[in-house]
């Protein structure tokens, strides 16, 4: 909605045309952003009833052109908040089911603290396809506030940060989905690092 009044952020003008014009609008509270790709003959209107223009016509391409969305401000819980709300420690550390996974990799992962049975772990396997490459998927809870980074060694005392050959992302309800592939030519060890901002 911002680029719409050439903004690169909602500015405090921009901010108060927008709930003026729209007074529903929680632009604190935006899950979902509806894109619609139109004629820009003028044929087209906005949602208050004004001319849209684009270039048009085109030649050779569909004339959509759209290179990015932004998400200005996501809903995150916080470590702290998130403990209380299942009653365990906040201390990172703590593992309050005895599954072996910390509560913060269970906050960070999506998993519930008090129940061993949900521990999520990161998946390592190696290329099915006879390359040498090692797959690594996880996925993080969209609630989490922190980051995450691999590393990687040879003789787990010296980490580096890994280098992936290809990665993917994709994203549920609840996650956010990761896949790295790194190329491995010799044995090595590798670690999903968490850290909270």
């Amino acid at each position: 909605m911002a680029q719409l009044a050439g903004d690169t952020d909602f500015s405090p003008s921009f901010a108060t045309a927008l709930t003026h014009d729209f007074p529903l609008v929680d632009l604190n509270h935006i899950t979902h952003v509806r894109l619609v790709d139109i004629i820009g003959d003028g044929s087209a209107f906005d949602a208050r009833g004004s001319v849209i223009y684009d270039p048009y016509a085109t030649v050779i391409s569909a004339g959509f052109d759209l290179d990015a969305i932004g998400v200005l401000n996501e809903g995150f819980i916080s470590y702290a908040d998130w403990a209380v709300l299942h009653s365990v420690y906040s201390d990172v550390l703590g593992d309050a089911d005895g599954d072996r996974v910390v509560d913060f990799q269970e906050y960070m992962l999506g998993g519930d603290p008090n129940l061993a049975a949900s521990a999520p772990v990161p998946v390592l396997g190696s290329s099915t396809n006879g390359t040498d490459f090692v797959a690594l998927e996880y996925a993080l809870s969209r609630d989490a506030y922190g980051t995450t980074w691999v590393e990687t060694s040879a003789n787990l005392v010296e980490w580096t940060n890994a280098m992936p050959q290809a990665n993917e992302h994709w994203r549920d309800t609840n996650f956010v989905h990761s896949a790295f592939h790194f190329q491995s030519s010799t044995n090595g060890f590798y670690r999903l690092v968490f850290e909270i901002p």
